[in-house]
């Protein structure tokens, strides 16, 4: 082998050896934010359970508990919209997140604010603890997680 060629040899394994790990922690940040952005929707789920079982009468919980729940659906909403901002093409971690979340990002970016104004209305309905002045706010905000898990998520198989 002349020695141009073992310059370039070692000189592109020494460059391997320096950018890989570049693009693992590209990787490993992207992961980061899919993990990030999977918790924020698992626990709006939870909230949404909590005020499901009170609404369908298998629990019984007080108005200061139903108010937590309906505020803690809006902050995940809040922290929802920069965590989905930016894509992440490098990640690894499978996510039913589709590509119309980036590409109508406008519509995206909407839903998550009507989510937010909804569980800010069905706070204000939960302090009186009623399931009937609940209910309408309730479902006005499943219908807006359901606009959107229909558009923006791909169905979990």
């Amino acid at each position: 082998m002349n020695i141009n060629r073992r310059i370039g040899v070692i000189t592109a394994l020494i460059l391997a050896t320096f950018l890989l790990p570049l693009g693992l922690e590209a990787n490993e940040e992207a992961d980061h934010k899919v993990r990030y952005r999977k918790d924020l929707m698992k626990a709006t789920a939870a909230h949404m359970g909590t005020l499901g079982c009170y609404m369908k009468g298998k629990c019984q919980l007080p108005p200061k508990v139903l108010k937590r729940a309906a505020h803690g659906i809006a902050l995940m909403g809040r922290l929802s919209i920069p965590a989905y901002k930016s894509p992440t093409p490098g990640a690894t971690v499978k996510t039913t997140s589709n590509a119309k979340v980036w590409a109508e990002w406008n519509q995206f970016e909407k839903g998550l604010n009507t989510m937010v104004e909804r569980a800010q209305a069905l706070k204000r309905a939960a302090a009186s603890g009623e399931r009937g002045q609940m209910g309408p706010a309730m479902g006005m905000l499943g219908k807006t997680c359901k606009g959107c898990h229909e558009t923006f998520r791909d169905k979990k198989k």
